[in-house]
């Protein structure tokens, strides 16, 4: 029953990527204006399976190390 749930769990996450994927672009863009934020890996290529998790690209223009550590 656990791992059924924990399966049924991920698929209901991973089918909602885009929107977690949306809200997380947000999050970035709102401190940092200048970020260009990709979807890399299996999400980006539609091949997610039960195994996969949703890999972001965040590039910065400008170079603020104390900020970015924040986001670490």
């Amino acid at each position: 029953m656990f791992l059924a749930r924990k399966i049924k769990g991920k698929l209901s996450m991973l089918r909602e990527w885009r929107r977690v994927v949306q809200e997380a672009a947000r999050v970035i863009k709102k401190i940092y204006s200048d970020a260009e934020i990709y979807v890399i890996g299996g999400a980006a290529e539609n091949r997610l399976t039960i195994h996969s998790d949703i890999d972001l690209a965040v590039i910065f223009k400008e170079r603020d190390i104390e900020k970015a550590e924040v986001l670490a």
